[in-house]
C-alpha cells in the first residue's frame, strides 16, 4: 500500500498485546465521536481471526463464506470491495467475508492475500481518519497490516494486570520497530 495515495489524511492502528482488553469497543468509539464531528471516517477490522466490528455494529454475515469469495474468479482479480456505510462510518471487515459463527483456517498465504485485499482493494473514498482495529499481539498480521499502512499514529488498549501491561509493552516495542 506504500506504493498508492493513503486511504485517509489519518492512519490510526488500535492495538494491545492481549485479546479481550478493548481494543474494538476503543475502535468504533473513536472513530463515532470523529464521525460526530463531522469528519469522513472508516474503521477497519484488520482482526482476521476475531472481527467483531460487523458484530458490535449489527452487520454480522450468517453465510459462510469460500476462499472463491475472497479472491475472486480469475478475471475479476482487480475487483474493488465497498465499505459498508453504516452511523456515519466506512466499515470493511473479515466479517463481511465469512460467518460470524464460522472459524478462519487459511494458511499463511491466504492471510497474506486477505491483508493485502484489504488494504489495496477497499474503496475507501476521500477520509479523514482511518482506525484500523488490529488483532491482539505481534505477530505476522500485526507486523503486514503496520508495514505497509502508512500509520500516523497508534493508540495501545492495555487493562491493570501486570501480564496485560508485559505485553502491551511489547505492542508498543513493535509499533516503534
Amino acid at each position: 500500500m506504500s506504493s498508492s495515495a493513503p486511504p485517509a489524511r489519518f492512519v490510526v492502528a488500535v492495538g494491545s498485546g492481549k485479546g479481550g482488553v478493548g481494543k474494538s469497543t476503543i475502535t468504533l468509539n473513536v472513530a463515532l465521536a470523529l464521525a460526530a464531528k463531522g469528519l469522513a471516517v472508516g474503521i477497519l477490522d484488520a482482526d482476521i481471526y476475531g472481527p467483531n466490528i460487523p458484530i458490535m455494529m449489527n452487520l454480522a454475515r450468517k453465510v459462510h463464506a469460500t476462499h472463491w469469495d475472497l479472491a475472486g474468479s480469475p478475471s475479476g482479480r482487480s475487483k474493488k470491495f465497498a465499505p459498508v456505510d453504516k452511523l456515519g462510518l466506512k466499515v470493511m471487515s473479515t466479517g463481511f467475508i465469512v460467518a460470524e459463527d464460522q472459524p478462519i483456517t487459511w494458511d499463511a498465504n491466504m492471510v497474506q492475500m486477505l491483508v493485502w485485499q484489504l488494504l489495496n482493494r477497499v474503496e475507501w473514498g476521500e477520509l479523514d481518519y482511518l482506525m484500523v482495529d488490529l488483532p491482539p499481539g505481534t505477530a505476522d498480521v500485526q507486523q503486514m497490516f503496520t508495514g505497509m499502512l502508512p500509520l500516523t499514529g497508534a493508540v495501545i488498549v492495555v487493562t491493570p494486570q501486570d501480564v496485560a501491561h508485559l505485553d502491551a509493552k511489547k505492542a508498543v516495542q513493535m509499533f516503534r520497530s
